[in-house]
């Protein structure tokens, strides 16, 4: 389960947020199955987070850094992610389904069993390796 200590701080707001991972920085982050539903993430330093089994669906992750993060098994869908860095993620098993993934770093993350049906990913940066599995259709590329 998530630390609640860090879900009151993260619904302070992202500025009350990111000054906290600011003086925080060897925290380890967890929100493990947290339900993010629909908050507003835009500019969230959410690296080397864990969010195993979250609920972000309609969640603003607008510019966010998730680099090195856990999202396996995480509800992503459509939540909006432009221009947000998950360079490096884990992102495994995870439902991302019209979710608007404009100008997205997406460069290294493990995409193993996911699904990015009718997603948006115009001018994302994506690396894909022969070992990963991804749904994507009918998405907008």
């Amino acid at each position: 389960m998530a630390n609640e200590e860090q879900l009151a701080i993260l619904s302070r707001g992202v500025e009350a947020w990111n000054e906290w991972r600011l003086e925080n920085p060897a925290t380890s982050i967890d929100l493990r199955r947290a339900n993010l539903r629909n908050k507003k993430l835009e500019n969230a330093n959410l690296a080397h987070a864990d969010l195993t089994e979250a609920e972000l669906s309609f969640a603003q992750l607008k510019n966010a850094n998730l680099v090195f993060a856990k999202l396996d098994h995480a509800m992503i869908s459509f939540a909006n992610l432009e221009g947000a860095n998950l360079g490096a993620a884990s992102v495994e098993n995870v439902h991302l389904e019209d979710s608007y993934l404009n100008n997205t770093i997406l460069t290294g993350a493990s995409f193993k069993n996911a699904s990015l049906s009718n997603s948006s990913l115009k001018n994302s940066s994506i690396v894909i390796s022969s070992s990963i599995s991804i749904t994507i259709q009918p998405s907008i590329i």
